[in-house]
């Protein structure tokens, strides 16, 4: 992620959409939603421009968990004093007709963010139970008009948890600067 005053380019490369695929595919596959290889790279690129560059131009990203019931994939980043998503929806039409990628989303003010809600959190302890736990939240932040759930606790890869640890901690610095 980025330091603060570091200017990044807005430029994609391949580089990038390298990095933006792995980070959206921390919390899964998207295989169920059908997307052929031009749509996800719509995707990504789009990623990328609302964003305003690179996955190092944010302070924090995160992946939605996705089920195999899902008909959309969704991502959040942290940038600023903006928080901002992009979904992807399934592909609708015949396998392999080419469609441009169904995407929606928005990037907000964090004064948008009404309030924090920790849900839980979970522990976990070395092998041997000792030491001091691992501390995987769960929190519900309250928009306007939406709630998004961001749990460390349902993620398995430590990777996975990396990020939804990373972005809920992330958000809560930059809640408090706000006031500042």
């Amino acid at each position: 992620m980025r330091g603060r005053g570091e200017v990044t380019s807005t430029e994609i490369s391949r580089e990038h959409i390298g990095e933006l695929m792995d980070a959206v595919r921390a919390s899964g596959h998207l295989e169920h939603l059908r997307l052929d290889e031009w749509q996800l790279i719509d995707y990504l690129a789009a990623l990328h421009t609302f964003m305003g560059g690179p996955l190092s131009s944010v302070d924090a990203f995160v992946s939605d968990i996705q089920e195999s019931s899902a008909t959309e994939h969704r991502v959040w980043w942290l940038r600023g004093n903006t928080i901002g998503s992009l979904a992807v929806q399934a592909h609708q039409g015949p396998e392999g007709q080419r469609e441009q990628a169904q995407v929606m989303g928005y990037v907000r003010h964090l004064s948008a963010v009404k309030r924090i809600d920790i849900d839980k959190a979970d522990f976990q302890y070395d092998q041997f139970g000792n030491g001091i736990p691992e501390v995987k939240p769960s929190v519900r932040i309250l928009l306007d008009d939406e709630e998004i759930v961001v749990s460390a606790a349902g993620r398995l890869s430590q990777r996975e948890k990396a990020q939804a640890t990373g972005f809920i901690s992330q958000l809560l610095k930059q809640l408090a600067a706000l006031d500042t």
